[in-house]
């Protein structure tokens, strides 16, 4: 029993990384990936500090709630289904109707200090202000998930954001009307018999699972909107729906057990509604920031597939394939061959992607390839960045050699300089060697 989990842990840990999905069967393949999928995502869950990321943004979130919700109601006023928001928002938060109380009661004190005169203007734009913050922070957390190192501009988070607020609303009151005049309309329909009353079981038990679709699609479509990047609309989809069936079953969970309420009833006392309110929405930040998580492994699955064997890649052996690479994106740039994505090396040439994109960064940091795109939706393509006419391997292997920083002053001693010319003998040697032929001369597969 014991060499049986040694095994299984060994194949967790190792083996599950170095198959190669493409040469297996399709039944096989589904289950590596599922399995990279949700170790991956266990991972990076505790590497990326979610519970933390989950803190700080109950924290923020915090702060910002009064203004949030009266930016919804002042959008929704200007619709005219202001109550219809506040019937909604109270059904949907029924397990803390006290702290949405309070709350709404804040909001709307909130509003009617922004009417009228220079001070509204002030407090309209502070209200836009703080949403628009949240939002960042929530952005700010996803692209660090999805490892995206750059941030929406200014403009784009002011455009994308708003947007966001003035649909949200609609989107929360449509659904609650939707479900409503549903569940009325099949009433009347199952009280005048027929066909259709027979569907009723079906019908009612599809409007129970209302709140469970509408949260799964929220949180679907935060994990497609959120990020500043590309992501698959079925990883979403997906994930979305895990996050939403997980979060349900938390409420539901919550309710029924009302958890803490009696210990925290004798220490706050009225005051109870509080912690629990904070304890719930650490909960859901813990489950959106897994969704997250879950989402980004499974949009990324080719990324990880000889995680383990990259990151420990020779030197040398990472000079053969920046060669090839070079070779490659000299083929597409004379035509003999299409210009090649990261996508079309590594599935050519057999190298995981993940070193793929490692050693593309590297040649174009050395000033070997450069990359091109036609149109911002099109895919990047990789280029000779040197005229290839006397681009010979020497020249790749001292550009990678040469590139980064190279200036640090360090003591001149007489065992450095020999060090340093005999090094660059080395290298003229190698540039005269017969070997050192023109990278475009090299046989074509």
């Amino acid at each position: 029993m014991t060499d049986f989990i040694n095994k299984l842990l060994l194949f967790c840990r190792i083996d599950v990384w170095r198959i190669r999905v493409q040469q297996t069967n399709r039944s096989y393949a589904y289950f590596i990936t599922i399995l990279r999928v949700l170790l991956t995502a266990g991972r990076r869950f505790d590497e990326d500090k979610c519970p933390l990321k989950a803190s700080a943004l109950t924290f923020y979130s915090l702060l910002s709630i009064v203004p949030v919700i009266a930016t919804l109601f002042g959008i929704a006023k200007g619709f005219g289904f202001e109550k219809m928001l506040e019937r909604s928002l109270m059904e949907r938060f029924h397990q803390q109707s006290e702290v949405m109380e309070q709350l709404l009661v804040f909001s709307h004190s909130l509003l009617e200090h922004t009417k009228g005169g220079v001070i509204a203007g002030i407090s309209v734009l502070f209200l836009i202000w703080t949403v628009l913050k949240l939002l960042g922070h929530i952005e700010e957390a996803f692209n660090d998930i999805w490892r995206i190192h750059k941030q929406r501009s200014f403009a784009r988070k002011f455009g994308d954001y708003l947007s966001m607020i003035v649909v949200c609303p609609i989107l929360v009151v449509l659904s609650s009307s939707l479900t409503v005049f549903i569940a009325s309309q099949w009433n009347s329909l199952e009280s005048d018999g027929g066909l259709l009353s027979h569907l009723g079981p079906v019908v009612r038990t599809l409007l129970k699972l209302s709140p469970y679709f509408l949260i799964s699609t929220l949180f679907a479509f935060t994990y497609l909107f959120m990020p500043n990047g590309k992501t698959k609309l079925s990883s979403a989809i997906i994930s979305g729906l895990i996050a939403g069936a997980v979060y349900q079953t938390a409420q539901w969970l919550y309710i029924y057990f009302q958890v803490g309420v009696a210990q925290y009833g004798a220490v706050y006392g009225s005051f109870a509604a509080l912690p629990l309110f904070l304890i719930w929405m650490q909960l859901s930040w813990l489950i959106v920031l897994a969704g997250a998580e879950l989402c980004a492994a499974s949009h990324n699955t080719a990324e990880y597939e000889f995680h383990l064997d990259c990151s420990q890649v020779s030197h040398d052996f990472r000079l053969e394939l920046a060669i090839l690479i070079t070779h490659r994106s000299i083929l597409g740039f004379t035509g003999k061959r299409k210009a090649p994505t990261s996508w079309t090396l590594s599935t050519e040439l057999g190298i995981p992607i993940r070193l793929t994109r490692e050693l593309l960064h590297r040649l174009i940091q050395a000033n070997i390839i450069c990359d091109s795109q036609k149109s911002p939706e099109s895919d990047h393509v990789y280029l000779p960045a040197r005229p290839i006419e006397n681009l010979r391997i020497s020249d790749v292997i001292r550009a990678i050699h040469e590139s980064g920083a190279g200036s640090i002053p360090v003591n001149q001693s007489q065992s450095y300089k020999e060090i340093s010319t005999r090094l660059h003998k080395m290298g003229v040697d190698m540039a005269q060697s017969e070997e050192n032929i023109r990278i475009q001369d090299i046989q074509i597969d």
